[in-house]
């Protein structure tokens, strides 16, 4: 049913300490409501309308061991008899159950900091906090945790036609932590030769912690959420970005302006959570090298022409990632004698690519 309760009040304020406001201090508090994740929420009906299935082959010439099928050529074929046969024999599909009752995603988030004017310049500090409860996990009911909290107790679903069934709960939990520090000079131009530019520079120091699950966005928690402890999330601690805009003296009309952003070490956990292996699990075993492993810059520049009474017209030329860095992801962390082991496996920013605008105001 529709979630009428999303009642999300905001409350804010600021107080300057002096009568020239050079000195303010100021906060905020707020409750806010997430969406239920769709694609997740359609699974409870659409996986058994298109089930999928998994069967496992043994190779070629050998008899099938537990849990394999023997392997034939006239599977390799588009026919969908042939497959389908083999599937109703072989496989058994999975069930969803979604709680009708399912809470919806919920955050208390709140700051607080002080504020001092030196000059054209604006020196701040800011201390935010977000709780987040009710966050959705997907957990299995073919499957428990131990008594001494290792994987895993089976259960043979078999008899209901199901390999297996995934239901949904609320148990996931997080915890954000951040001090920022930010200097602004906002744009404008000077008096004598019109020439205007803005500076701002922003430094963020940040914990995360996470319960219900390993990492933040698994939505899967195996065996459930209720055996994932609260624990630090594998997330950089500090990050700054950089962002101007100057007016070009030489090129009458256009400004050129850009965003930096930069993402100091991360850390990962090396080889897999206790309950699965047991010994051997560091977590934040492993650093990614590099001072900052995340680097992008966007430029930007603009011409603004000539107004033509009420009418405006400006032209943009953007060029994102404009180095062309490579951010990778996906680092094999999971056995560190592995001869892989701290290579990344993916790129997670898209390569430079560039983009022509224009904006019409009138």
């Amino acid at each position: 049913k529709p979630f009428y309760g999303a009642f999300q009040p905001r409350l804010g304020f600021s107080y300057a300490l002096d009568k020239n406001n050079k000195t303010t201090i100021f906060g905020g508090f707020g409750i806010y409501y997430d969406r239920s994740i769709f694609d997740i929420s359609v699974d409870e009906t659409l996986k058994l309308s298109h089930p999928t299935y998994t069967i496992s082959f043994a190779p070629r010439g050998q008899a099938p061991g537990p849990g394999q099928v023997a392997w034939n050529d006239s599977y390799l074929t588009a026919s969908k008899a042939t497959l389908d046969a083999l599937v109703h024999t072989s496989g058994a599909p999975e069930a969803w159950l979604i709680d009708s009752k399912q809470k919806v995603p919920k955050s208390k988030q709140w700051n607080a900091g002080i504020r001092q004017v030196i000059g054209d310049f604006s020196v701040s500090a800011t201390y935010a906090g977000v709780r987040g409860v009710d966050q959705m996990a997907l957990n299995f009911a073919a499957h428990t945790l131990k008594p001494d909290g290792s994987c895993c107790i089976d259960f043979d679903l078999g008899a209901h036609g199901f390999s297996n069934f995934i239901y949904s709960t609320n148990d996931v939990k997080t915890w954000y932590d951040a001090l920022q520090v930010q200097i602004d000079r906002p744009y404008r131009r000077t008096a004598l030769n019109k020439f205007g530019w803005g500076l701002g520079l922003a430094y963020t120091y940040a914990v995360r912690q996470i319960q219900g699950e390993d990492n933040l966005g698994d939505v899967f928690a195996y065996p459930n959420a209720a055996g994932i402890p609260k624990h630090p999330s594998n997330d950089e601690k500090h990050r700054i970005v950089v962002n101007w805009i100057t007016d070009v003296p030489a090129l009458a009309g256009f400004t050129f302006s850009g965003l930096m952003t930069l993402g100091g070490k991360i850390r990962l956990d090396v080889g897999c959570p206790g309950r699965f292996c047991g010994a051997g699990y560091i977590r934040g075993g492993y650093t990614v090298p590099g001072t900052f492993p995340y680097q992008n810059v966007d430029l930007r520049l603009r011409k603004d022409f000539p107004r033509l009474g009420r009418t405006a017209i400006g032209l943009t030329v953007d060029l994102f990632n404009a180095f062309n860095h490579n951010n990778f992801g996906c680092y094999n962390t999971g056995n560190p004698t592995d001869v892989n082991f701290g290579k990344a496996g993916c790129i997670v920013s898209d390569p430079r690519r560039a983009q022509v605008g224009a904006e019409l105001n009138f």
